[in-house]
């Protein structure tokens, strides 16, 4: 009895617990860096302001270039190599990092870790949206696990490197990606729930009936397939185009939603020292209190509002977005930076803190929806497709991670500086009111956009084809610019 209830726990859910499980120990492993790498890397390895920055950076620009790849690898070897292989490399990069003794080598090494990164993130989501019953749901429960992996890599980063220095923290580090690795090959769902295994049956049952042709009279089958018939053409016909309205909106929304959060990071903490006078420590308290409400509020109610009898997928992703936008008019502490003299300071911490919180919402609302509305958009449709819309999914994910900053740094010189709210120093400048009131405009102007170019009605689920049976294709289906994938084959004639 309990090996068939292990057997059914890995067939109905083993996508979601590998998957939430591996986007856990990734956002960990990322995130227990940030309290030391850069002091480490300035001290002990003599990188400049410019070096520091690509080592944080490598990572995120190879997973955005690398996605992409990933969705072709799913398909030519299986998700379930991919999502190993790329924990494997986690495991191993991770733990060389640890004896990285100059800037250039970790630069490197944390390309490379993106690299597994993608392959990690890619292939796992990929199998969730093919084996989820209700995808939603499945996703706000990894972006549950994810958010975890956030709030506790920074504190096991500090506590770690205080007590047992850089390589016994790379250490630590590599041990969790190799039990994600265990995880994954104790729970992962065989091989044939994807998308080379159902290619291969279908490779297979065609050959064998050329073969038995071939017998019958010598000569039709071997017509057939010189005639340029690929056995295996019904799985690779099921792949319509993926670059609907939805999907460039729905990914436009993640990304967006993503480069909000990195927004944050070069000017955020400087200008709280000045409107609260608080330390770093401080800074990174209230900076959690984003994602606690990510993990704790935003993914729960993006799961129950999504539903269609609610506010629905689209409902939800403009109410994300109307989040965001009035998060960023709150954070800096005074509303549309306005702050008269004497503006209390109990006043810029709630309005610091609401405007954290309702970012953190915001980005759940962001998240959980657009993948189901991005599947469903494109009717019934194969593996292939899955594997596409995962890469683009973390591909406009890491972009937004990746411009985020640089639109941070680019505001902060343009736009003028305005006094910190409640600051009582002499130097009260701060150039990030204005910078977030900025992009708080454009977060509005992205809702109305949004909200005109979304269909009114915008389906979560649709009825998956059965591709492990023989199907016959009828017509052409598109690729990812809506050319023809493929001819319709000849058909090999039933008789003599």
């Amino acid at each position: 009895m309990a090996c068939a209830s292990f057997a059914e726990l890995r067939e109905r859910r083993g996508a979601l617990v590998v998957s939430s499980f591996s986007a856990m120990m990734l956002n960990l492993i990322f995130s227990v860096t940030g309290p030391f790498l850069a002091q480490h890397a300035e001290e002990h390895w003599h990188a400049s302001s410019f070096q520091v920055s690509a080592l944080f950076a490598g990572s995120t620009l190879a997973t955005m270039i690398f996605c992409p790849i990933c969705a072709s690898l799913c398909k030519r070897f299986g998700r379930n190599t991919i999502c190993l292989g790329g924990l494997f490399g986690m495991a191993a990069t991770t733990f060389v990092f640890g004896f990285v003794t100059e800037i250039y080598s970790g630069i490197l090494v944390r390309f490379v870790q993106g690299i597994s990164g993608a392959m990690v993130a890619v292939a796992s989501l990929a199998l969730l949206a093919q084996q989820s019953q209700d995808l939603s749901e499945d996703l706000a429960i990894k972006e549950f696990f994810t958010g975890q992996g956030l709030i506790v890599g920074p504190i096991i980063g500090g506590v770690a490197y205080q007590y047992c220095g850089f390589l016994w923290t790379n250490v630590i580090q590599a041990l969790l990606a190799v039990l994600a690795l265990g995880v994954a090959l104790l729970i992962l769902p065989p091989e044939q729930e994807g998308w080379v295994a159902a290619c291969r049956g279908s490779h297979r049952k065609k050959e064998a009936k050329y073969a038995a042709l071939n017998a019958d009279d010598g000569g039709p089958a071997e017509d057939a397939l010189a005639d340029g018939e690929d056995p295996s053409a019904d799985c690779q016909a099921r792949a319509p185009s993926v670059l609907t309205l939805v999907v460039i909106v729905c990914t436009s929304c993640v990304a967006l939603s993503y480069m909000t959060l990195a927004f944050l990071g070069p000017t955020l903490a400087k200008h709280l020292e000045r409107s609260l006078e608080v330390d770093s420590a401080g800074s990174g308290i209230l900076l959690s209190t984003g994602a606690i409400s990510n993990v704790f509020l935003g993914c729960p109610l993006a799961m129950l509002l999504s539903r269609p009898h609610r506010l629905g997928a689209k409902g939800t992703l403009i109410a994300g977005l109307a989040s965001l936008s009035v998060g960023f008019v709150l954070l800096p502490g005074a509303p549309f930076t306005f702050s008269p003299s004497g503006y209390p300071r109990v006043l810029s911490w709630v309005c610091s803190v609401a405007g954290m919180a309702l970012i953190g919402v915001g980005v759940s609302f962001e998240m959980v929806p657009t993948l189901p509305a991005m599947r469903a958009s494109l009717g019934p449709h194969g593996p292939l497709a899955d594997d596409t819309l995962s890469s683009m999914f973390f591909c406009a994910l890491t972009a937004g991670a990746t411009l985020g900053p640089v639109l941070s740094s680019v505001l902060e010189k343009l736009v003028p500086e305005t006094d910190a709210p409640s600051c009582t120093d002499d130097d009260c400048g701060s150039p990030f009111a204005f910078s977030a009131l900025v992009l708080s405009v454009f977060l509005l102007c992205t809702t109305l956009v949004a909200y005109f170019l979304l269909p009114s009605t915008l389906p979560m689920t649709l009825e998956q084809p059965d591709l492990s049976e023989e199907t016959e294709s009828e017509g052409t289906e598109s690729g990812w610019l809506g050319e023809p994938l493929l001819e319709p084959a000849e058909r090999a004639p039933e008789g003599g």
